[in-house]
């Protein structure tokens, strides 16, 4: 993390909050780079250099379904979905999954790849 032109006595949180400990109480606060640097009794900056994690983009996922007990009308099927990652578009297709084969146990393999 890249903390370039940031006060020793401010912490940043991977959350992307800063926070410091103010007063003779120390007392915390938390917020934005701006908030804290005011509480310390700073001039805010408009060079924070700190790189902010950005939320992924949603990308489209190829979930292939293979149920663990096929029937005739249970069958093996692929189902693309957007999602930000493996593990999300695989718990969307499972909870669907689970929803239209409630008559069944709903066990099955899932496998997600890049679409």
């Amino acid at each position: 993390m890249n903390t370039v032109n940031l006060d020793p006595r401010i912490g940043y949180l991977a959350s992307g909050k800063f926070y410091a400990y103010v007063g003779p109480d120390r007392r915390e606060v938390m917020g934005t780079r701006d908030h804290v640097e005011a509480a310390l009794g700073l001039t805010p900056t408009t060079t924070c250099s700190v790189a902010v994690r950005s939320r992924r983009e949603p990308r489209d996922y190829i979930v292939s379904v293979s149920p663990k007990f096929p029937s005739w009308n249970v069958q093996p099927y692929e189902v693309t979905i957007a999602a930000r990652d493996r593990q999300r578009a695989i718990a969307e297709v499972r909870s669907s999954y689970r929803e239209t084969c409630q008559w069944t146990n709903g066990s099955a393999t899932y496998r997600a790849k890049l679409a």
